[in-house]
């Protein structure tokens, strides 16, 4: 009441362009002559409102997109690589969960684009140049270092001559007991 005639009605609400604790209006223009025991009804502002900062982490983008468009928040998505997060989940975001901000307030969240992708480099093809060194009173040529492509033939070639050897070995052998044996039971 104020000078105990007159009453003063205050509605609260937010505004974004009026600080806490300012008027915003009143019904009653400036000057209005009013009856005894009259209301004075003013709007005064509560600032700018308030919300709670949705936790978006391992949500999908668009129910992170829904769930700040529901609270009043506009979205800021950036993408990362995620070794743990799958493609298209949110990974992180920069404002605390939980947290009070402005309405209307950017949140900015990173949407995994899945692991980072492993680049594979293809051989490049080399070329060996001779090696000549000095040997004695006069120059020889030692032949080019070769490449793995060149020897493989020689080994398979050496591998398979062995492995003939090898069984060549194993069968003169046999026929070696073979005759050993033969020649036991011609003793007795």
């Amino acid at each position: 009441m104020i000078a105990d005639y007159i009453y003063l009605a205050k509605i609260s609400e937010y505004s974004d362009t009026v600080p806490k604790g300012v008027i915003i209006s009143q019904e009653e223009a400036p000057g209005t002559v009013l009856k005894q025991n009259g209301t004075i009804h003013i709007k005064v502002s509560e600032g700018r409102e308030m919300v709670h900062v949705p936790d978006l982490q391992y949500k999908s983008e668009e129910e992170a997109m829904t769930l700040l468009g529901s609270s009043g928040l506009t979205a800021d998505r950036r993408e990362e690589y995620s070794d743990n997060v799958a493609s298209g989940v949110v990974t992180r975001q920069e404002t605390e969960a939980e947290s009070m901000v402005e309405k209307g307030t950017s949140v900015v969240f990173y949407v995994s684009m899945g692991p980072r992708p492993v680049q594979i480099n293809k051989p490049q093809p080399t070329t060996a140049k001779p090696n000549r060194t000095q040997a004695g009173g006069g120059g020889t040529s030692a032949s080019a270092p070769q490449t793995q492509a060149q020897t493989a033939p020689q080994t398979a070639a050496q591998t398979t001559q062995a492995q003939t050897e090898a069984k060549k070995e194993t069968a003169d052998n046999q026929v070696k007991n073979d005759i050993s044996l033969i020649d036991k039971w011609g003793e007795d």
